[in-house]
């Protein structure tokens, strides 16, 4: 009967996402920003070769080429995705829903895992850590990186981490310790969102720093810690090595990447007002780093840490261990997530170079997720006691109640104060009122009216919910079996958090429906990759990777993003929305044949030489060279990894392909390896002799 329950436990503890973001799972909205183009597009990608038995490691359809298998964004080594590959395999398709599943199950895989390491600190009912860990869903920063695919896959491995970490503490279970470590670290590692492996680094030190304390291990029980700790995490890091060295080198030549500003890295910060919002009023934070968890959370935590303050002397070694760890915690990462605006953020920042390309730093409040987690669950623990000790007449109500109302009439006073007086962040009036506004009108009165409710009203209703909860709790404390009301009070206090938060948490990055269409359709990715090749390529204007939107090959680049010498040189021509800029009709002319803009559809030139700094005077010397050289050619074969190219020429020249340089292309001539060089430092040629030639460029991302 117990396992039974426990496998009903962990069932719905899978299922509470998809059940909790229901509007998302049934497709009465669907993820908006980021989740299509930058992120799905590449799986997309990467799966339509696959289903026709081609891997794919370079994609020549975007920005004039890029690397695939060493883009983060495509999550080429997370050892998940192609489970989620061959799932979708099976089924036949692989579509932007099944995507979204697959995100949503992140959120599923870091419930159970935060479950069991909460259980494995032996010290809080399981009862009060599975409620706890149904609350996760809910808080805002969860919600706001389904955006972002590759970080909720990062950040779900982290409670497998932690728990690993206690095993190798107690001594026990040291092969499950290894398995944990293991494969949680290379899941972390190849997850494909780099900046969420610093932060997990950070945490990961000091919650070994924790366990240390806590358990109090002599110097030969701490080695033997620290090498069942590291060895499998440096195990995995050296299977992960190959290909956070390809992710470096790809992103040493990607727009905006290496940049080493300190201004690009502040740009965003995080501080006292977004801090309070994340607290009490959430729209007034930054969506980057707002964690706010419900206002009935926020009591519990205030209820708690006045309690824990003044009885300190009362207060057990090990929770006061663990309180610290929470504060240090909570105080170093909003000093991180405040960026230029931290004493802290800015000596970390001119010490660590390694940490000078990264940016939105208020996103590492992400890691505050365990952190809320622990503090909630003792505060949940402590008020469970407390109406435990009413029940029992042990404490007298009264203080306890007038308290109670002061503290959330304090609340209400705080947020009517900024609601009447419009207080929001940027983000309300950029990204998300509009998404409100929509579903305002795509429902009829009343859905119409409580959609609206989440520009800040849904929380002051919500304080006053919790206001007539609290005091009705308080007067029942005595009147009903206190086993049944435990279950009345974890039953109001998860309803109301929900009710407070579904709306933010489904509504914020939500859109009417897909923009890319028909992603379930067959696609039949080489035969389309083949006639796209020999079309005109595409200079509009794009937000990701639009290939399976636009169906065509693309020289433009989304924002910060893209082989930034090609960016510099196309931008020299074209504004970002893909318009050219004041240039004569000549100048027009040779941008659309280098480029292969025009009927003439060309990606292969050739020249005496590579001595060029624009494609006016590179096109212009083409011209008269092949002319003059009696040069033809023909394309045998193409595929994303490779070209071969036939030609004769009557001298010797340069063969230039208007394909982006990396690292790992190699090329043959006549089956003889050969240098290739870089055009205008971002496009590949290379040398050949005159006569009859076969040139072989191939990508290879294993050579290193």
């Amino acid at each position: 009967m117990k396992y039974n329950k426990s496998i009903i436990a962990y069932v719905l503890l899978i299922l509470w996402p998809f059940i909790y973001f229901f509007p998302m799972t049934s497709e009465l909205i669907v993820i908006g920003n980021d989740f299509d183009l930058i992120y799905f597009s590449y799986k997309k990608y990467i799966f339509e070769f696959f289903q026709e038995g081609q891997i794919p490691f370079w994609s020549p359809v975007e920005g004039a080429g890029f690397s695939l298998i060493y883009n983060p964004f495509a999550q080429f080594f997370y050892l998940p995705s192609w489970i989620l590959y061959l799932i979708s395999l099976i089924k036949g398709s692989f579509s932007l829903y099944d995507y979204m599943i697959y995100t949503i199950f992140g959120i599923s895989i870091y419930l159970v895992g935060q479950f069991q390491w909460l259980k494995s600190l032996n010290y809080f009912s399981k009862k009060n850590i599975y409620f706890i860990t149904l609350i996760v869903p809910t808080i805002l920063i969860f919600s706001n990186f389904l955006r972002f695919p590759n970080a909720i896959h990062t950040i779900c491995w982290l409670p497998y981490l932690l728990l690993g970490i206690n095993y190798c503490a107690s001594n026990k279970n040291i092969f499950k310790a290894t398995v944990l470590i293991f494969f949680s670290t290379l899941f972390i590692f190849t997850a494909g969102y780099p900046y969420f492996i610093i932060y997990i680094f950070i945490f990961a030190s000091f919650y070994i720093l924790l366990v240390l304390f806590i358990n109090n291990l002599n110097l030969i029980k701490t080695i033997r810690f620290f090498i069942n700790v590291f060895i499998p995490s440096i195990f995995s890091l050296l299977i992960s090595l190959p290909w956070l060295y390809g992710v470096s080198k790809t992103l040493e030549i990607a727009q905006d990447r290496n940049l080493y500003d300190y201004n690009y890295a502040t740009e965003h910060t995080f501080n006292f007002l977004d801090i309070l919002g994340s607290w009490f009023y959430p729209i007034i934070s930054n969506t980057e780093g707002r964690y706010y968890f419900g206002i009935f959370i926020s009591f519990l935590i205030i209820r708690y840490l006045f309690y824990f303050f003044m009885n300190l002397e009362k207060t057990d070694k090990l929770e006061k261990k663990i309180f610290i760890f929470i504060l240090l915690s909570f105080l170093i990462i909003s000093s991180l997530a405040s960026s230029k605006d931290s004493y802290i953020f800015n000596f970390i920042w001119h010490q660590l170079d390694f940490i000078q390309n990264m940016r939105t730093w208020p996103r590492i409040n992400i890691l505050l997720v365990p952190i809320i987690s622990l503090i909630s669950l003792m505060s949940l623990t402590f008020f469970l006691n407390e109406i435990r000790n009413i029940s029992l007449q042990k404490i007298k109500v009264k203080k306890i109640l007038f308290f109670s109302n002061f503290i959330l009439i304090l609340i209400f006073c705080l947020q009517f104060w900024f609601y009447s007086n419009n207080l929001v962040d940027p983000y309300w009036g950029t990204w998300h009122e509009k998404r409100f506004i929509f579903a305002e009108n795509f429902f009829s009165y009343p859905l119409s009216e409580i959609i609206m409710f989440g520009d800040g009203r849904i929380n002051l209703i919500s304080t006053v919910i919790v206001l007539i909860i609290i005091n009705t709790l308080y007067f029942l404390s005595n009147k009903i079996n206190l086993i049944y009301l435990n279950k009345f009070i974890l039953i109001l206090i998860l309803l109301s958090v929900v009710s407070e938060q579904f709306l933010n948490s489904n509504i914020q990055w939500g859109l009417k429906e897909w923009k890319t269409k028909n992603t379930n359709l067959e696609y039949l990715a080489k035969e389309n990759l083949k006639n796209n090749f020999i079309s005109p390529r595409s200079k509009e204007q794009v937000h990701g990777n639009n290939y399976f939107r636009d169906n065509v090959f693309s020289i433009n680049n989304f924002l910060n993003w893209g082989n930034k010498y090609h960016n510099k040189i196309f931008w020299n021509y074209f504004l970002k929305n893909g318009n050219l800029k004041d240039i004569t009709n000549i100048e027009k002319e040779n941008i659309y044949e280098f480029y292969g803009l025009n009927a003439n559809k060309r990606k292969i030139f050739f020249t005496e030489n590579i001595n060029f700094t624009n494609p006016i005077s590179f096109i212009d010397h083409s011209k008269n060279f092949e002319t003059t050289n009696n040069i033809n050619y023909k394309i045998n074969s193409f595929s994303n990894n490779q070209i071969s190219i036939e030609f004769y020429s009557d001298s010797e020249g340069w063969l230039n392909y208007i394909d982006n340089h990396d690292n790992f292309w190699t090329a043959k001539i006549n089956k003889n390896l050969v240098v290739i060089e870089k055009l205008m430092n971002s496009y590949k040629s290379i040398k050949f002799s005159a006569g009859n030639n076969l040139v072989n460029f191939k990508y290879e991302p294993f050579k290193y």
